[in-house]
């Protein structure tokens, strides 16, 4: 059974961090669809990455559906890692959620397309953050 933090009581001795990390969301159009229904393949990729960029892997899974496409998840030190394609809109989708501090997103994002081969891409980066009140 997973254990629940108590973080309201955690917050009243510790001043919460206005920036806890960062997250990309990288949506990939990839036409081979070898690599959109192999999630092994995209798995192994996506730790590459990470461990390339200093993240510690503490566990990953995948599961690959029966008609096409797999879904991924990539538990790190520093927060997490996942995927999921469509093979029938030839996408995958990638989120790589981190607390880690310097993270080369231009490294991550051009590892990400020599892997893949993307013809085309969207990336967005942004603050993981709790606004000003």
């Amino acid at each position: 059974m997973a254990k629940i933090l108590d973080l309201k009581t955690k917050m009243k001795y510790e001043k919460y961090p206005k920036k806890v990390g960062e997250i990309l969301i990288a949506e990939l159009e990839v036409i081979d669809k070898n690599i959109l229904n192999n999630g092994a393949l995209i798995l192994d990729q996506l730790e590459k990455i990470a461990i390339e960029n200093g993240h510690t892997i503490m566990e990953s899974r995948y599961v690959q559906f029966p008609n096409c496409g797999s879904s991924g998840f990539i538990i790190l030190a520093e927060s997490h890692l996942s995927f999921h394609t469509w093979c029938d809109e030839c996408i995958l989708s990638i989120d790589f959620f981190t607390c880690k501090k310097n993270v080369d997103w231009g490294e991550v994002i051009k590892r990400i397309k020599e892997v893949f081969n993307p013809v085309k891409t969207n990336f967005i980066i942004f603050d993981r953050k709790i606004n000003d009140e």
